[in-house]
């Protein structure tokens, strides 16, 4: 396990020797996406240089942290990597957090990928049992989460408004035995673009000892803001 975290702390590093290495076009957009994330000094990015870059980029805000850019660095088997300047990694299936590494408590392992609502085209109803590992907590951990979905809402990113439905995950944890512990329940949500069906923001919390993530999806607002311009 220990090998593996290490291991993961240096993707971001060994990706962008690839990229500089390679000759695809595909390559230079996620290194050039990179660099401007890793170059931000104010935590912010204007729409104009989200429009500038040819690969994704995602708001990170996590606990009471200064907001991050986190670049999506490749996909690989459908999980999204997400890279950021100080090498923390987010591995996300369809919106949802697989995996983290760079933070307190990391999230080693997710099971039953193959459940998730935000994956099927009845996006966010019906139930998700699966199995986790949290760094330095606890190992086989069952989950239980009900999802309830489709409450329609305004989502404001860069200016622009977009019509969303807002998902709830309404989270179980059993915690780490022999420990016993309060709080082991809470709702993670997502807000899910009708015009789309991409998720546009989340606010999710993977453990009882993690602190909660909100991520605004940067890219897919540009290019929805981008496409809307297009068509008046």
């Amino acid at each position: 396990m220990k090998l593996k975290i290490q291991f993961a702390r240096f993707l971001p590093f060994l990706f962008i020797g690839m990229v500089i290495t390679g000759c695809s076009s595909t390559n230079r957009a996620y290194y050039d996406t990179l660099k401007l994330a890793m170059s931000q000094e104010d935590n912010e990015v204007t729409l104009d240089q989200v429009r500038q870059t040819r690969g994704d980029l995602m708001a990170v805000k996590h606990g009471a942290r200064v907001q991050v850019i986190m670049a999506l660095a490749f996909i690989e088997n459908g999980l999204q990597k997400w890279v950021s300047a100080d090498n923390a990694i987010l591995s996300m299936h369809h919106g949802v957090i697989t995996e983290s590494y760079g933070f307190p408590y990391d999230l080693v392992f997710h099971s039953n990928l193959s459940g998730n609502p935000l994956a099927k085209p009845t996006a966010g109803k019906g139930e998700w049992h699966y199995i986790t590992d949290v760094e330095e907590y606890g190992y086989g951990l069952e989950v239980n989460s009900t999802w309830q979905g489709g409450e329609p809402a305004s989502l404001t990113i860069f200016g622009n408004s977009f019509a969303v439905n807002v998902i709830e995950q309404h989270v179980t944890f059993p915690g780490a035995l022999p420990f016993y512990e309060a709080n082991l329940s809470w709702v993670n949500r997502y807000w899910v673009s009708v015009e789309t069906g991409e998720v546009l923001k989340s606010e999710q919390q993977v453990s009882p000892v993690g602190e909660r993530l909100i991520m605004v999806y940067l890219s897919r607002a540009q290019r929805m803001i981008d496409q809307k311009g297009a068509n008046k």
